[in-house]
């Protein structure tokens, strides 16, 4: 079998290496220069003198967190708020997909959308201000539904014990409805009719 050099086979196929040419500026410009910015971490960075201009420190940065009193907390909260989105995360919008997808009224289905999908649009500002009134330990209305059923009212935003299931829940509340959008195309697909009207 004859061999083509590597200069003669893009001659004779310029117009496909040219196709390749803006997938491959947008990688090099968004997903590889924006590395030299990494360097900032192993630096003492001052903004006036630039980032090749600041003190190289090595890992000096790391070493300071690693020995700060609160570091292994850090590490645990970050590690235990991801694992549980992701535990509590994927499936509920999974259900909610499977929820919509079986649902046989077309304007109620498009009210369901409506209302799921909204909080994906809510600033996060707004989202933890109106978490604020829902928690509020005076006049929320989850505290008011705890007292109703012969509780006592709870302090969510300003208890510790607290602060992972406000935080994975608030999250899935703003996200699922949106995420499911994804489901439901896959649900789509799975044959004719599958997708009753979702989307019409």
């Amino acid at each position: 079998m004859k061999k083509i050099s590597l200069e003669k086979s893009i001659l004779n196929n310029w117009q496909l290496y040219m196709l390749i040419l803006p997938a491959l500026g947008y990688l090099i410009i968004f997903n590889y220069l924006p590395m030299y910015g990494v360097q900032i971490a192993f630096r003492n960075y001052k903004a006036v003198e630039g980032i090749t201009g600041s003190v190289w420190v090595g890992l000096g940065h790391f070493r300071t967190f690693f020995q700060a009193h609160y570091s292994s907390r850090l590490i645990v909260n970050t590690f235990l708020l991801n694992f549980y989105g992701l535990l509590f995360g994927f499936p509920i919008p999974v259900f909610l997909a499977i929820l919509i997808n079986n649902l046989r009224n077309r304007h109620f289905k498009k009210f369901a959308q409506t209302v799921i999908y909204v909080p994906h649009f809510i600033s996060t500002v707004v989202l933890a201000g109106m978490l604020y009134i829902f928690l509020s330990p005076v006049n929320g209305i989850i505290n008011k539904a705890v007292l109703s059923l012969g509780g006592e009212a709870i302090f969510f935003l300003n208890e510790e014990a607290w602060f992972r299931s406000v935080f994975i829940i608030s999250g899935i509340w703003q996200g699922a409805g949106w995420s499911s959008i994804l489901y439901l195309a896959a649900l789509a697909g799975g044959g004719p009719g599958t997708l009753r009207g979702s989307y019409h």
